[in-house]
């Protein structure tokens, strides 16, 4: 059989992982899937990205103008009610002209926020073929929000969201209004991985009529899979004697996750004083991957989170060496994280909600208390790690019915019959076999609006771009002055630098003259060198006549004309005298 299975991302997320999940049973059956994401991360070669053209300049304003819904209108003004997603269906990327569309027996969609739109979804349900559409939350149902919070105003017409404030042109009714008007006529078959989601759906004026069903999802049974639970702490470096309580979030912040819920329980477990000597002594230990809050730091209880996992091996660790797997969301479908955990045979605790009591059977593979009760919580926590044997003993349950019920193999041959079902009631089977899934399918994004919601975009988007454009106009008038600013301060700079130039040239110049002085002294200082070199030639030529003179002295002298002359002189001094 062909399947096209179309989620927005291909594995990231726990919708995706699901959807992945499927479409690789599919394959593992011999079956035809291939998975068209808008976004691609893995390296999985029956998985094509789908990317939009860059289209018109019409196309891409409106494209902005969605875009600025959501961030300036949606985002910005959201209520204490619920702080989970809320995403607005525009755009939607066209789908039926790709080879992968045109071949397909069943297109089975799954979570396909900001990939598919009303109006493209209607276009594929024009192609005659079964489209099933597998349920990861409450948004194909409502009017933008992925968890109604307790509010059942989906099955009616989502009026005066509770989730958005300041909403004077009442955007979620108006979506709601909108899918109902462009799926009219449109067959869809849905399918619920739990039971919670089904009744939801059932009860919304969107699906009520529609054929819904029941298929859990499932998981690599042979990746999670137990591990002795003292070796699996000891690779973790926990001691196998602790007793280890697991808890993981993508984000702590999401208030349906119910991450302050689990805060306030242990703070009643501390107050009980053998919980206190048993963390004291690090008998107690909490372990958590994902992006917990601080808080968990503050507990008086030792924490050791692993940050956010991508291996799956590593978290079949990871779980395996969890004596208690503690998931205390507030509403919620079929967590992977509950059936990864129990896949690994550890048993959970949890509240009563959502799809968690179709696998969380009490006393054999976990335990469940009262929607929000902390404190039945907290009393059923102190219990399990007070008296242990009784959560190792349901290791043994949690690992089979995930064998028995929840591999991927159960849950596509599930499927496998669903899509038998409806292509023996009168759909058509398409002859062309199956193309291999190319990287990368350009395909035009749609802009188009139904009635209903066509005035709200616009009434909308008209002041946010007159905002936009108003503080555009500001931003550019301060940027403006800004450059005149710094035009002044260049200006101001490049006088500083022009006199700095005019100094630097002073300061060139007497360094020439005095270079030009230096050079004078030199030469002076030369000729004074050479006068003295000729003085003392002049002085060692004297020395030398001196000397020969003396010499000549003294052998005048030493000879007889000199003592004859003496002689005379004498006596010539002495006739003198007598006269």
């Amino acid at each position: 059989m062909k399947i096209a299975l179309i989620n927005t991302y291909d594995i990231q997320g726990g919708a995706a992982r699901a959807a992945y999940r499927l479409h690789r049973g599919l394959i593992q059956l011999g079956h035809d899937s291939i998975m068209l994401s808008r976004y691609r991360f893995s390296s999985d070669e029956t998985v094509q990205s789908v990317v939009a053209e860059s289209g018109s300049a019409d196309a891409q304003l409106e494209c902005t103008r969605f875009a600025m819904i959501q961030s300036h209108y949606i985002d910005t003004h959201r209520t204490a009610f619920s702080n989970t997603l809320f995403s607005l269906p525009y755009p939607g990327f066209y789908l039926t002209s790709l080879q992968a569309i045109q071949n397909a027996e069943v297109i089975n969609l799954h979570w396909v926020a900001q990939f598919q739109s009303p109006v493209t979804i209607k276009k594929l349900g024009g192609l005659n073929k079964p489209i099933v559409w597998t349920l990861h939350d409450m948004w194909p149902f409502t009017g933008g929000c992925h968890y109604s919070a307790g509010c059942s105003k989906y099955q009616q017409d989502c009026s005066a969201c509770f989730q958005i404030a300041n909403d004077p042109y009442n955007l979620a009714a108006a979506i709601l209004a909108d899918k109902i008007a462009s799926w009219d006529g449109l067959s869809f078959t849905i399918v619920a991985p739990s039971r919670w989601l089904a009744d939801c759906a059932r009860q919304s004026t969107l699906f009520c009529n529609h054929r819904i069903e029941v298929i859990p999802n499932s998981l690599e049974t042979d990746i999670f899979a137990p591990l002795p639970k003292a070796d699996a702490k000891s690779q973790l470096g926990i001691d196998p004697e602790t007793t280890t309580l697991l808890f993981g979030a993508a984000t702590a912040t999401e208030k349906r996750k119910g991450f302050s819920e689990l805060i306030r329980a242990i703070e009643i477990c501390l107050e009980h004083p053998q919980f206190q000597e048993l963390a004291a002594c690090r008998k107690i230990e909490i372990l958590c991957f994902g992006y917990p809050s601080e808080q968990l730091n503050e507990l008086r209880v030792p924490v050791r989170s692993v940050g956010f996992v991508e291996s799956d091996a590593q978290l079949g660790i990871i779980y395996s060496a969890a004596n208690l797997f503690i998931l205390p969301s507030l509403e919620d479908n079929l967590p992977n994280t509950m059936l990864e955990a129990m896949s690994c045979g550890t048993p959970v605790l949890a509240f009563n909600v959502g799809g968690i009591p179709d696998v969380v059977i009490p006393g054999k593979t976990g335990w469940l208390v009262p929607d929000r009760d902390v404190a039945q919580l907290a009393e059923a926590l102190l219990q399990i790690v007070l008296h242990p044997e009784t959560a190792r003993s349901m290791g043994s349950n949690c690992r089979h019915l995930m064998e028995e019920q929840f591999s991927l193999s159960v849950q596509a041959n599930r499927y496998l019959a669903l899509y038998q079902d409806l292509l023996g009631n009168g759909f058509q089977q398409s002859a062309p076999a199956f193309l291999s899934a190319a990287d990368l399918a350009l395909v035009p994004a749609d802009t188009t609006l139904g009635s209903h919601i066509q005035p709200v975009v616009d009434a909308i988007a008209l002041p946010i771009l007159e905002a936009q454009l108003y503080q555009s106009t500001a931003d550019l008038k301060s940027a403006r002055a800004q450059i005149q600013q710094q035009q002044a301060q260049i200006q101001q700079q490049q006088a500083q630098i022009q006199q700095q130039q005019a100094q630097i040239q002073q300061q060139q110049a007497q360094i020439q003259q005095q270079q030009a002085q230096l050079v004078q002294k030199q030469s002076r200082i030369d000729q004074l060198k050479a006068d003295k070199r000729e003085l003392g030639d002049r002085l060692q030529k004297a020395e030398t006549r001196i000397g020969d003179l003396r010499q000549r002295i003294e052998a005048m002298q030493s000879s007889k004309f000199w003592k004859l002359r003496t002689a005379w002189v004498s006596l010539k001094q002495r006739l003198g005298g007598h006269s």
